[in-house]
């Protein structure tokens, strides 16, 4: 009978459904953050500062103290390798993020 469905069939329907979705959100997530990256470069290249002092206050109540000191770190590390060689930038961004726990998707 071609028409019915047994159980198994419709497990691998929704999990191939939520796949789909936390495929999504990851790429998604992988958007914003690199967006959020290209902000930060670019902000830092320019001699600026990431957040005004008002907008750091609302950052640490919305998302911690400890939230606000990584981005700070992360904008002085941005500024200390501006000029250093490629590799060595690449050894310093991976030092920062390894730094952070690790969560799974």
């Amino acid at each position: 009978m071609e028409g019915l469905l047994n159980a198994s069939d419709t497990r691998v329907t929704v999990n191939s459904a939520e796949r789909r979705v936390q495929v999504r959100r990851r790429n998604l997530l992988t958007q914003v953050l690199a967006s959020l990256l290209v902000f930060i470069i670019g902000a830092v290249v320019a001699g600026e500062n990431l957040l005004s002092d008002q907008s750091t206050r609302q950052f640490a109540k919305r998302y911690g103290q400890s939230a606000t000191q990584r981005l700070s770190a992360w904008e002085q590390l941005m500024r200390d390798h501006h000029d250093s060689p490629e590799q060595e930038k690449l050894q310093q961004v991976n030092a920062f993020f390894n730094q952070l726990p690790w969560v799974s998707d």
